[in-house]
């Protein structure tokens, strides 16, 4: 058994007085999870450094996995998130990507389940179109509304705006860049997620 604590590619060398000979080599997947699920229809992998064991990916690529464990290419699906037109509970992924060294990586099969979101804002028009404004309905009594802040987050970790609010309604101008963002309502302790998709 050998236990390798960094991923990549590695053989095992054996010898005596006489000889060594060197094994087939053995690639070492990263331990840490690389992909998750985000809402009914999205797949993400996780390009921030501090939370995939210090990798910077490049070149991605997401496959859909058959009954038979063959690994499908999805067209067009190369970046950091995979967006599904249906809900991707009981499908299973896989992303591959090269990281910095030029080093390849496959994340370990995911399966979609079902997504139970939690309804305290209504969020609209989604999808918007770039740089347009949205509206943000939220849910929570005059009095449980105070002191909450909403983040908008690009798929791959960045903070885009955050500001504080005491309105039922809240009115935010989206980027001029199309992809899928989080948007991030704090009120206390509880941090609820919300998709918005810009074209």
């Amino acid at each position: 058994r050998v236990d390798a604590n960094t991923a990549g590619t590695y053989y095992v060398l054996v010898s005596n007085n006489c000889e060594s000979k060197r094994s087939k080599d053995y690639e070492v997947r990263i331990k840490a999870p690389i992909v998750e699920q985000r809402w009914e229809d999205v797949m993400i992998l996780i390009t921030n450094p501090k939370d995939n064991g210090g990798h910077t990916f490049s070149d991605i690529q997401w496959y859909q996995v058959d009954t038979d464990g063959n690994q499908i290419e999805i067209p067009g699906a190369t970046l950091s998130y995979y967006y599904s037109n249906t809900p991707v509970e009981g499908i299973t992924y896989v992303a591959k990507a090269t990281d910095q060294d030029r080093r390849l990586y496959e994340s370990c099969p995911v399966t979609g389940v079902a997504y139970d979101p939690v309804e305290k804002i209504l969020i609209y028009p989604n999808p918007v179109k770039m740089g347009e404004t949205i509206t943000i309905e939220t849910h929570f009594s005059e009095d449980d509304g105070e002191n909450m802040r909403i983040e908008i987050i690009s798929s791959d970790g960045q903070k885009i705006k955050s500001l504080d609010v005491t309105n039922q309604n809240i009115s935010i101008a989206m980027p001029n860049i199309q992809g899928i963002y989080i948007l991030q309502l704090i009120k206390g302790r509880n941090v609820y997620e919300y998709k918005v998709v810009v074209k």
